[in-house]
């Protein structure tokens, strides 16, 4: 052993090296294939905290919206056709086919995105399949959300005079 103990304590510690840029990238494995069609992606995120948010992609194929799952607070699925996710400041809508089979996922945090058919843009989809099909998504604010917003919009209006 070469140097004494303080030495080897007090030797100045080397930078860590970065890794390579691909690691920092994440992979586009959750981006929805933009012509065959896909409801859902599973997550791929191990554990038990699962996913962190999942991705809207909304029918209009303009808007695309992040949801975390810290703000989710009930699902809520009357028949196979339609979908509530009720969150903190707002209701999210889904109508379409299957979309029950979504609930044990979205319960344990593993859907990556949710995605709206487009018929524009996707594949015609096959007759008779039993996988989930998304038709619209639709989000409502609740009145909470409003009472705070005109809250904090009326209290903008007096520091303002």
């Amino acid at each position: 052993m070469s140097g004494s103990l303080r030495d080897r304590y007090l030797k100045p510690k080397e930078d860590p090296q970065e890794p390579p840029e691909e690691e920092l990238i994440d992979e586009d494995d959750e981006l929805p294939d933009p012509l065959t069609y896909q409801a859902y992606a599973k997550g791929t995120q191990g554990g038990r905290r699962g996913e962190m948010g999942l991705v809207l992609y909304y029918e209009d194929g303009i808007t695309i919206e992040v949801l975390y799952y810290t703000y989710l607070m009930r699902v809520i699925a009357t028949g196979q056709e339609f979908l509530a996710l009720m969150c903190t400041d707002s209701v999210y809508t889904l109508t379409g086919q299957n979309l029950h089979k979504l609930l044990p996922l979205l319960r344990e945090h593993r859907i990556r995105f949710l995605q709206a058919f487009q018929p524009q843009k996707h594949a015609p989809l096959p007759a008779n399949d039993d996988e989930p099909v998304i038709d619209s998504i639709s989000m409502l604010l609740t009145d909470a959300w409003w009472e705070q917003y005109l809250r904090r919009n009326s209290v903008r209006e007096t520091d303002e005079t």
